[in-house]
């Protein structure tokens, strides 16, 4: 399956919707989504104030201009970037996201590249050395952070 929206059923079809974390309503009709989320907000604030209805955009694909992106390897060790597989630590590569921006997901394709231009390590899960690497992005601009803990994990709940 590949990515793509459906102008006329107002859809996303997407590969990834399965595995990642980032959209809970992927697959499900943009009136429909619309709906459950006002239902929702109006639950959530209806007896304090008025709720007006949620206005929907026009094309509601490739918004999201800021993107946060976990970077790791894959079985293969190729350089992979995307979000995390639900109520997991495993990086789901989102390579062609249908809701960030096409600019951010451009930018994310090229730092992958250079990570693995320079045979530089991605990720490491292990607790004892507690790596974090991920790639904010906003369109505009991006930044490719690294951190890591001195003191292992093991250490600090001892």
């Amino acid at each position: 399956m590949t990515n793509r929206y459906d102008e006329k059923e107002r859809r996303i079809h997407c590969a990834f919707s399965e595995k990642c974390g980032g959209c809970d309503y992927a697959g499900m009709k943009y009136d429909n989504e619309l709906a459950v989320k006002q239902k929702y907000i109006e639950e959530l604030f209806g007896e304090y104030v008025k709720v007006d209805d949620i206005v929907g955009m026009y094309r509601p694909i490739h918004y999201r201009n800021k993107v946060h992106a976990v970077v790791g390897l894959d079985d293969s060790r190729n350089v992979i970037a995307g979000t995390y597989e639900e109520n997991s630590h495993r990086i789901v590569d989102t390579s062609d996201c249908m809701i960030e921006d096409s600019q951010c997901t451009d930018i994310i394709k090229d730092i992958k590249e250079l990570i693995a231009s320079f045979k530089y390590q991605p990720y490491d899960e292990d607790p004892t050395h507690s790596f974090k690497k991920r790639i904010f992005d906003k369109g505009d601009y991006a930044c490719y952070c690294y951190s890591r803990s001195r003191i292992s994990i093991k250490e600090q709940f001892s």
